[in-house]
């Protein structure tokens, strides 16, 4: 179990990506959850800038886990906003990030 004052991040493999059609090796997909917030951030396709969507844990609906037959897609539902797609991560690491998500929106609902 993660302590709860401590940030967690994941990040989604090249090869995972390459699967789902994303080539450019720069651009993972990074997810960030600490007890107040979840971050998705990702690079643009310029590689200038980083694109994110944060959103707070007391907004978030659900998690959904699609497993492929290499890797896995998370998907965080959250209420009056656009879900969180996830692509290129591992079945191991889903299955964790659908855990901590679930076990600190439990906490605050």
């Amino acid at each position: 179990m993660e302590d709860k004052k401590q940030e967690v991040q994941f990040s989604s493999g090249y090869f995972y990506r390459v699967l789902k059609g994303d080539y450019n090796p720069f651009r993972p997909n990074i997810i960030r959850i600490n007890k107040n917030s979840i971050e998705f951030r990702k690079r643009n396709w310029h590689l200038i800038s980083v694109d994110s969507k944060k959103y707070h844990i007391q907004k978030i609906v659900g998690v959904d886990v699609d497993k492929h037959l290499f890797g896995a897609t998370v998907i965080i539902e959250s209420t009056g906003s656009k879900s969180i797609y996830i692509d290129g991560i591992s079945k191991k690491t889903a299955d964790r990030i659908a855990d901590i998500v679930f076990q600190y929106t439990s906490v605050n609902t």
